[in-house]
Formats: structure tokens, C-alpha cells, sequence
């Protein structure tokens, strides 16, 4: 199961739609990246990880 197809499946659920979801991916793919925010992802980081985004990223979760 793809990161997408989980993604996909959690957010159908009632009991579990609610949780944030932040994605990271080796893939800097923007139509990927673009996919998952579609499917209900709060955000995505790209590997390696910058320590500078790290608190905006988390401030919108």
C-alpha cells in the first residue's frame, strides 16, 4: 500500500479523518507532493530535512 492509497483510507474513516497527516518523501515531484495535500496531508517535508521549515511546518498542524 502506497503512502497515497493509506492516506486515502484513513480520511474515509469517521473515527480517524480527523488526524493530521505530514508527509515525508525522498521525491521532490511537485505533482506528487500535490497529490497527497489533495488527499488530506497537512504538509509534506522533503528529505533531508531543512531545521529551518521545521517550525512553520509544525505551527500548521
Amino acid at each position: 500500500m502506497s503512502c497515497y492509497d493509506f492516506l486515502v483510507e484513513v480520511k474515509k474513516s469517521t473515527q480517524l479523518a480527523h488526524l493530521p497527516f505530514l508527509i515525508t518523501s525522498l521525491d521532490n515531484i511537485p505533482e506528487e507532493i500535490q497529490k497527497l495535500l489533495d488527499a488530506g496531508a497537512k504538509d509534506c517535508i522533503v528529505k533531508p530535512v531543512s531545521l529551518n521549515s521545521l517550525p512553520r511546518i509544525l505551527s500548521n498542524m
